[in-house]
């Protein structure tokens, strides 16, 4: 399979739950009906609370599925797809509406027809009338929840990189491996994942293992069964390294006081175990450290992240930051500018030149905060326009040709009037964004570079609202970025939520933003 292939193919696994490639249905208005309908619509599995549909291809790449709890297909609700997979695991399968999901032992009628693969849903004209339909009665005996599918492994030197398709927010994930297929997979050893996908440590190098992954409650109990067997081998690569980018919200703001956040904050950078950690908004403002003493909002969230973490340059950039962690990276050189002032307060990039050590490979990294405000005002996106040009010369003036990442908050996202006018600046430079969330279409991502791409679908600026924010489409709507030169390779991309099964924010929010976090492999 070629990277192309693989990147489509992890990227139509991103949508939690549904395994939608997501763009909202309507009816078809159009009359043409080139193909006949699709043939063989079946199902891969059905579990108590969802279905697996998959139908012979019609020489189409998309398709319209209905679903009615009526025989006669009324008030049927109906989902666009591409490919030939979906799973339906909600009545009403938009990922971005509450809606019940199927119950066991209730009878559901399913229908496909294929249609033009348009980005509008609206210009989707039918090529095909509906199959013939099927009848199918959820389980009141097999799990909840489909078992996982669309496995990838991406070796790493001892352990490896592991992604599945999720099934939902607050489920847990066992993983059983071994490195003999023919045992009982009970005998395997195992391993606990929060999300769908991660690294798997403490394997040996060059040797191929066997995996297989179900769904479990935060008891531990099963939600799904065992997925499929597959099988992948470690090899002798270059050490990854991680980068996170977040905003974790000034200490200004009263209405969520940092006093009530900040262990939360430095609990959610010290669990993705980073090496390089771009900060937004870790103000200069004076709060009370732990151990009494006033200090600024970034010293005490240093403090509590451990001696490990230092900042790159203590230059003058207000509250756009960037630390390191001292056991694996060493700083050949950095510095801090500021951007040209559109409001009130000073923008600051601040950059650093890294030294692994472990390799002795050097990189360049480059953490900003671009003008806020409305990404639909013209003054606000100009603004931004300056600054992303300003921030792509001093990449020139300093990177020396070494591997390049960029990270931080944009301000600016893929729903910008007239568009996204950052994104573009970076990605036309030349640098990768390892999703591809490049437009809002069902589309989206389908270029996308990293190799797993975890909680995806979830946007990055949460609002400090109960419920994870969340699109209609694959992947949700981001203004943090962690941007790579193309000549990193991006073994991991995951958005940091942690939620319970309605997808509420379990315990604290941290920040009114997730972060956002990248694992990178350096070129030899």
């Amino acid at each position: 399979m070629g990277s192309m292939s693989r990147a489509l193919h992890r990227v139509l696994a991103l949508t939690v739950g549904l395994g939608l490639v997501a763009g909202g249905a309507v009816a078809g208005t159009g009359t043409a009906q080139a193909a006949s309908a699709p043939r063989h619509l079946r199902t891969t599995e059905v579990a108590g609370r969802a279905v697996g549909l998959t139908w012979d291809k019609s020489g189409q790449d998309a398709y319209r599925v209905r679903m009615s709890t009526h025989s006669d297909m009324s008030d049927a609700e109906a989902w666009d797809v591409l490919g030939n997979y979906l799973e339906w695991t909600n009545l009403d399968p938009n990922p971005d509406k509450s809606s019940p999901r199927l119950k066991p032992g209730r009878t559901y009628y399913f229908q496909v027809k294929a249609i033009e693969k348009k980005a509008s849903p609206s210009a989707r004209d039918n090529l095909s009338p509906y199959s013939a339909k099927l009848k199918v009665r959820t389980s009141t005996k097999a799990s909840p929840e489909l078992a996982p599918v669309a496995l990838t492994a991406t070796p790493a030197t001892t352990g490896m990189y592991l992604s599945w398709r999720s099934r939902g927010p607050g489920v847990r994930y066992v993983v059983r491996y071994s490195t003999a297929s023919s045992t009982s997979v009970s005998r395997w050893t195992k391993a606990t994942f929060d999300a769908a996908g991660g690294l798997l440590t403490g394997l040996r190098a060059t040797t191929k293992y066997y995996f297989r992954v179900r769904a479990v409650d935060a008891a531990g109990e099963p939600l799904s069964a065992y997925s499929k067997t597959w099988k992948a081998t470690t090899a002798t690569t270059t050490p990854a390294l991680t980068v996170l980018t977040y905003n974790v919200n000034k200490v200004s703001n009263t209405s969520h006081p940092w006093e009530d956040r900040r262990d939360a904050v430095a609990a959610n950078i010290l669990a993705q175990a980073p090496d390089v950690v771009g900060l937004q908004e870790a103000s200069p403002l004076s709060v009370t450290g732990a151990s009494g003493v006033v200090m600024t909002q970034y010293d005490d969230l240093l403090q509590r992240l451990g001696d490990n973490y230092k900042l790159a340059t203590r230059e003058g950039s207000s509250g756009t930051k960037l630390a390191y962690n001292t056991s694996r990276l060493s700083v050949v050189d950095a510095d801090a500018t500021a951007l040209t002032t559109y409001g009130t307060a000073m923008r600051y990039a601040v950059w650093a030149i890294f030294s692994d050590k472990r390799t002795g490979r050097e990189f360049f990294v480059l953490n900003t905060h671009l003008e806020p405000g409305s990404d639909t005002v013209a003054e606000y996106n100009q603004a931004r326009v300056t600054q992303a040009a300003e921030v792509l010369q001093l990449v020139t003036d300093h990177s020396r040709g070494l591997p390049v990442v960029l990270a931080g908050d944009f301000n600016s996202a893929r729903t910008a009037d007239p568009q996204n006018e950052p994104y573009l600046a970076f990605t036309g430079s030349g640098l990768v964004d390892p999703t591809d969330n490049t437009a809002a279409s069902w589309t989206v991502g389908r270029k996308a570079t990293a190799r797993a791409v975890i909680d995806g679908e979830y946007n990055s600026y949460n609002g400090y609202e109960t419920s994870a924010r969340r699109t209609s489409f694959a992947l949700g709507t981001y203004i943090d970025y962690v941007l790579t030169d193309p000549r990193i390779t991006v073994a991991q991309f995951r958005t940091v939520v942690t939620l319970d099964r309605d997808g509420d924010f379990v315990g604290t929010i941290p920040s009114d933003h997730n972060a956002v976090v990248a694992t990178l492999v350096l070129p030899g």
